[in-house]
């Protein structure tokens, strides 16, 4: 599964216990209370294989949200995923400003 950090930062970084590594995570398995701890705290999680159609709208726009893509205000599921595919993958050279 795919664990997006809610600040994400440039180098390693242990979160709850899990190690990031440039605000994302690549992990085989999580307990249940430790995703829905990370989900509370902001992160993102995302099962590994698992595609954006499968995906409720809500999860879909937090996603989008997260990852800073604009989208029209009554967009659709399947314009929020070709947003999504759209985006660029960001490439993290600094720590963000809080």
């Amino acid at each position: 599964m795919k664990i997006n950090h809610p600040a994400p930062e440039p180098g390693r970084v242990e979160f709850l216990g899990i190690e990031f590594q440039d605000g994302t995570a690549i992990v085989d398995d999580v307990h249940p209370e430790r995703v829905a701890a990370l989900i509370q705290h902001g992160a993102t999680v995302v099962a590994e294989g698992t595609r954006l159609e499968d995906l409720t709208k809500a999860v879909l726009l937090d996603i989008a949200e997260t990852e800073g893509i604009d989208l029209p205000a009554k967009a659709t599921k399947a314009q929020i995923i070709d947003a999504i595919n759209a985006a660029p993958v960001p490439v993290l050279t600094e720590v963000p400003e809080a």
